[in-house]
């Protein structure tokens, strides 16, 4: 219902939903034209001090300052849920919002998930009982700015427009709800904080625990305005209506529940237990860590509502996004730009393979891995660069990493490195990982013998290493590794086993895996199933189709993952757009979903990334010969992916010979802003005395990602290559002919998307700014600071003149050979203030020199007609007392 008679019947598209909770989460979209910005007037206002005086009865009541009633816009049906606890079990319910358009042109949006979990407190304290947050935001505003009204609700009354309109937080009463007699409001859960929308709950009081079961709750979220001379008056409410499930305080209510941890591990305390505030830009990535801990040890799911005013979630999957195991559906889909990945102590965040040709291949009676005629990848190439990333090989069972000397890596990383190509007589192949606590974990591995496999594998969201395992071997096929970073558990480990002689590594039941399908012989293997703890990844990375020579002779993976009680998740979002978001999420069990964490809610609060702002400086004085030093500098974003550009500005003056010392020096000033600061040296040279004007600098700030040195993908192209061949498109690369996963990494697995820039998520959502900055400079007239050596000579000779000249102007220098001291001034002229009725030819004559000579010792004059000299101008002569004037006496009327 609209509010003005009409009403619609409610389509919804769902967006969430848990199977374990019984509940769906969708949006509807209703447009609807209103005749009049509100209902109509509510009631006269006199605020204190305000007059109008009118002629007629009819002009004062025509200008009588009113409020607004504003439309009441209503969703509402028969009956709430009849097992709720509340005492409003099969009551109606109704979810209303108000809408003044002269003061806003939306109420407030609101978000939680539908049905928030709280325990029984194990005592009646009052700081036991649980806590959480309902969040709202006001949509006129972008991000955590201050909210403000237009009108104020009023008419008639401009001293309340645009005035502050914080939002407030209220528990729903049946007149809020229009239920009078409907509803009741649950007494036991209270607003603790108006101004934050923080809730408790009381579930465990003198009166004995509260009964394990639903309750319903609704709260209103108004935007008030102030008034000046009268009471704040909440015209913009809307109402949030949700469920608390209270269930026991764990199994037997022995306290172990599921509950959020902070990125250390340690519990949250205080208000960060329900809530945290993050900031971010437009274009710019932004982290938050999810975890999660169960003390029961049992696997936990994570169920989280992901919502904002511009992005609506989609269950559907982006290109590139990550998939949801079936265990995991319980959520609303992410926007565009956002992922969650997995992270664990010590997991594997990155691989890579490389090869060798190491010296045993070479000797006699060897297991013949490479042939001694060819010397490909010879000193273990690339295995060097891969160390000093931090990436470490996978070892031979009971072989220990200090066998292999980094600084002798290429002649001893075959003692303890394993051998994927072992006794197949080809190149020797070592799997590299690279381990991260907090970074995207790898959570899935695949191994590929044939084409059909690597098309299932790309097109469920694995990353090929592009290396064939079988690089110069016998075996004709091509096998080859794949990972996943999704939302499953960290994968820890990874265990390499041959078959042939590591016999005593693994002893569990075997399996029969079919290869690409196979049922014969050599298109089956039959590993261990288990490796200790450790999970057999399906596939025989020495795999030769149907080649007899192969069988026998398998080479296993089994990977370790991280405990599934631990639920570690990290969201990476690169927002598109500016707003207020609110990604809000709990842990359960997915067998018993009572056992699960209270709703904790991340606030997202995103801008636009804002021009560089120039740090003004105060205007700088120098002289003729002295170097002048100043700092030019910006304030931007702190962000490890922008930085500032300062240039010289094509605006202003010119300095001829300044130039920038040294790199940028940054400092950051708080967790938003940084400080980049660029020096700037100048030597005044002889021609600019009397200079004076704006010197101008532009800070553009730009995206700070740089190529990877030297990338090539295995088609050796390189990243600039994919933005001239047009195949970058929307942050994200466009392969032609081969699979992407093939097509867009390197030899040592470095993927394009992490290489190039150019292709970098975001970047086509950034605005690349630029600020123009001026100091303005003076150099003195007259006046040079003396550099070393320097006589008076040589002094007299940069400004055109003799030393007797120089001796005459300085009479502290008592004897002509005397040394002129460093770093001192010394007056190299005459300042003379312009009369009237000068000019530079009248002066150049009266003065025995040159208009030549006059501009090049008065930069000014060089840089404005010769005809043109402001009175009173003070300007510097160099006269020439060895030329006769013709006029150096000058009639002066009286």
């Amino acid at each position: 219902h609209t509010g003005d008679g009409k009403k619609n019947f409610v389509d919804v598209e769902v967006t969430s939903f848990s199977v374990s909770d019984n509940w769906v989460m969708g949006v509807t979209k209703i447009r609807h034209t209103y005749d009049r910005p509100f209902f109509g007037k509510d009631k006269n206002i006199y605020p204190v001090g305000y007059k109008y005086e009118a002629a007629t009865g009819a002009a004062l009541d025509a200008n009588q300052p009113f409020t607004h009633t504003p439309w009441t816009a209503e969703f509402s049906g028969c009956c709430r849920w009849e097992s709720s606890l509340d005492g409003n079990k099969n009551k109606p319910y109704k979810v209303i919002t108000h809408l003044d358009m002269t003061d806003r042109d939306n109420s407030p949006a609101a978000r939680t998930m539908p049905i928030i979990t709280v325990p029984q407190a194990a005592t009646t304290n009052g700081a036991d009982q649980p806590r959480f947050f309902v969040a709202a935001k006001d949509q006129l505003v972008a991000g955590s700015q201050a909210p403000t009204g237009m009108s104020g609700g009023t008419s008639n009354y401009d001293d309340d427009n645009s005035a502050s309109a914080p939002l407030t937080y209220k528990i729903a009463t049946a007149e809020d709800l229009d239920l009078v007699g409907s509803y009741t409001p649950y007494a036991r859960i209270v607003i603790e904080d108006s101004n934050t929308g923080k809730l408790t709950i009381a579930t465990n009081t003198s009166a004995g625990a509260l009964a394990v079961g639903y309750y319903q709750a609704a709260v209103r979220v108004d935007s008030c305005t102030a008034r000046s001379g009268f009471r704040p008056v909440c015209r913009g409410g809307t109402v949030i209506d949700f469920m608390v499930r209270v269930v026991p305080n764990g199994a037997n209510n022995d306290g172990r529940m599921p509950v959020p941890v902070n990125s250390a591990g340690a519990l949250f305390t205080g208000d960060a237990r329900a809530r945290e505030t993050k900031f971010g830009w437009v274009g710019y990535k932004m982290s938050a860590h999810v975890r999660i801990d169960n003390p029961r040890n049992n696997m936990l799911v994570l169920n989280y509502v992901f919502a904002g005013l511009t992005v609506e979630g989609s269950s559907s999957a982006q290109p590139g996004a990550v998939q949801y195991s079936m265990s995991e559906m319980s959520h609303q889909g992410l926007p565009s730009g956002a992922h969650l990945f997995s992270t664990g102590v010590g997991a594997v965040s990155e691989m890579a393979v490389s090869f060798d040709n190491p010296f045993a291949a070479h000797r006699p009676g060897h297991d013949a891995a490479m042939n001694k005629e060819k010397f490909d990848y010879t000193s273990a190439p690339g295995a060097k660069a891969l160390w000093d990333d931090g990436y470490r090989p996978v070892l031979k069972p009971r072989h220990a990493m200090d066998l292999i000397k980094p600084t002798a890596i290429d002649s001893t990383i075959s003692l303890a490195a394993f051998d994927m190509n072992a006794g197949t007589g080809g190149a020797a192949v070592y799997l590299w990982l690279k381990r991260s606590d907090t970074e995207p974990a790898v959570t899935e591995l695949a191994i590929s013998h044939c084409e059909s496999e690597e098309t299932t594998f790309e097109a469920s969201g694995f990353t090929v290493l592009p290396q064939n395992v079988n690089e110069q071997s016998k075996s004709t096929s091509v096998v080859k590794v794949w990972y996943k970073k999704g939302t499953g558990p960290a994968i820890t480990d990874v265990t390499l086993v041959d078959e042939a002689v590591d016999t005593q590594i693994c002893n569990s039941s075997k399996t029969t895996i079919n290869i690409c399908g196979g049922t014969s012989v050599g298109m089956q293997s039959m590993p261990f199933a288990k490796c200790g703890s450790k999970t057999l990844v399906p596939g025989n990375l020495n795999f030769g189709a149907n080649q007899p020579l192969l069988n026998g002779r398998g080479v296993f993976m089994y990977a370790e993952y991280a405990p599934d009680s631990h639920l570690r998740r990290v969201l990476e979002w690169t927002p598109q757009v500016a707003g207020h978001f609110i990604f809000c999420y709990a842990g359960s069990e997915p067998v018993n979903s009572a056992i699960s964490s209270t709703q904790r809610c991340i606030d997202l609060d995103v801008k636009v990334d804002p021009a560089p702002l120039f740090d003004v400086l105060l205007p700088l004085n120098t002289s003729m010969g002295k170097i002048l030093t100043f700092i030019i500098s910006y304030v931007d974003i702190n962000h490890p992916d922008e930085q500032v550009h300062i240039t010289q500005a094509t605006t202003g003056l010119n300095l001829a010979g300044a130039k920038f010392v040294g790199a940028p020096s940054l400092t950051v000033l708080n967790e938003r802003f940084i400080r980049t600061a660029q020096k700037v040296e100048w030597f005044p040279d002889a021609t600019y005395g009397g200079f004076k004007g704006d010197i101008c600098y532009t800070g553009m700030d730009e995206v700070a990602c740089i190529d990877t040195a030297g990338f090539a993908d295995s088609a050796g192209h390189m990243c600039h290559d994919y933005v001239a061949d047009g195949r970058c498109s929307n942050g994200a690369f466009v392969p032609a002919g081969e699979t992407a996963a093939a097509k867009l990494a390197n030899a040592h697995g470095v993927h394009a998307g992490h290489a190039c820039c150019a292709c970098g998520g975001g970047v086509s959502f950034r605005q690349a700014q630029a600020t123009t900055g001026c100091v303005n400079i003076t150099v003195e007239r007259c006046q040079w600071y003396v550099q070393t050596e320097d006589t008076l000579i040589q002094v007299a000779a940069r400004f055109a003149t003799n030393w007797l000249q120089i001796w005459h102007f300085n009479p502290t220098i008592m004897h002509p050979d005397s040394a002129l001291p460093p770093n001192t001034l010394i007056n190299i002229g005459h300042l003379y203030e312009v009369e009237p009725n000068d000019a530079m030819a009248v002066l150049a004559d009266r003065f025995g020199t040159t208009i030549k000579h006059l501009q090049m010792n008065n930069w000014d004059l060089a840089h404005m007609p010769a005809a043109m000299l402001p009175l009173h101008k003070s300007i510097c002569v160099i006269p020439n007392s060895c030329v006769t004037a013709v006029n150096v006496q000058r009639d002066v009327a009286v």
